[in-house]
């Protein structure tokens, strides 16, 4: 899509080097529709493949019916349908290091080790609270319900604030007057 239809968010830097996320704007809209209508509060919403537990130099993965979501750096990731598992970790060398907390596929390329299996959703649900990044930026930060209120009735504060310090001017020109 047309890059001013993406919201684009920094998830993180490292000296020079940015990690961006781009989501199209019409699909974050639908997402937060979709919450909205559930009657959910969202206070931080999070690629999937970043609440995966991640330590450098290996990858980390965990099949979700016949997707496999891979964490593959500190701001990276992906995620494959398990049909195209064999030709997506063909085309990297070196093959990979894959901590895998699912079961580890059949004739699956790299060097895979099994962790502790864990229910796929669990595992994200405890990741993502060491996630920092959040795609609820910009345009789509969460405001304050504070200032969701005082919106509306910022110019009827700002009007009576006028009207009181002219009352008081008003005030102190009749008692400069009265003395005189």
């Amino acid at each position: 899509s047309d890059v001013e239809d993406l919201h684009l968010v920094v998830l993180g830097q490292r000296n020079k080097e940015l990690a961006l996320m781009a989501v199209d704007r019409h699909l974050m809209q639908q997402w937060l529709d979709w919450l909205d209508a559930a009657g959910l509060t969202t206070k931080q919403l999070v690629p999937d493949v970043l609440a995966l537990p991640w330590q450098d130099g290996e990858w980390s993965a965990v099949q979700i019916d016949d997707q496999w979501l891979f964490r593959s750096g500190e701001f990276a990731g992906m995620q494959v349908e398990s049909g195209w598992l064999a030709p997506l970790l063909g085309g990297f060398d070196p093959l990979p290091q894959i901590a895998s907390y699912s079961a580890i596929p059949d004739q699956a390329l790299g060097s895979w080790r099994a962790e502790p299996a864990e229910l796929a959703m669990r595992l994200l649900a405890i990741g993502v609270r060491q996630v920092r990044a959040n795609l609820l930026s910009g345009p789509y930060r969460i405001q304050p319900a504070w200032q969701r209120l005082w919106r509306p009735w910022r110019k009827v504060a700002i009007a009576a604030a006028i009207l009181l310090g002219l009352g008081l001017v008003n005030r102190l020109v009749y008692l400069q007057e009265v003395r005189a």
